[in-house]
């Protein structure tokens, strides 16, 4: 199961970092500019951004995971942290959202 190592959800600062299960590290950032999702550089591999969206975009993508919880500022962390420990894997995280991004265009 996927492991959360790093979780701060406040106004100021909402980031994640998640171990999957597979070994792989992936942060989760999101700030006024957008969302940023990246694989940490480790054993696995070298560190690469899987995921960026600027914030018009990334909240069209919350709001397609679920429309109740996209309009609460405090929930949308938790909706794509969920996201991403579903998915399971920089590669799958990385087709998931390009997937979610082009159907929100």
């Amino acid at each position: 199961m996927s492991t959360i190592v790093t979780y701060r959800n406040e106004p100021h600062q909402k980031y994640c970092q998640v171990a999957l299960d597979n070994g792989e590290q992936v942060t989760l950032r999101l700030d006024p500019s957008g969302m940023t999702i990246e694989l940490l550089a480790g054993s696995t591999g070298p560190g690469a951004v899987l995921f960026h969206a600027d914030a018009e975009r990334a909240t069209s993508i919350v709001k397609s995971l679920a429309e109740e919880g996209a309009s609460d500022p405090a929930r949308v962390l938790d909706l794509l942290l969920a996201a991403i420990m579903e998915l399971g894997s920089a590669a799958k995280i990385k087709a998931g959202f390009a997937a979610a991004f082009r159907a929100v265009k």
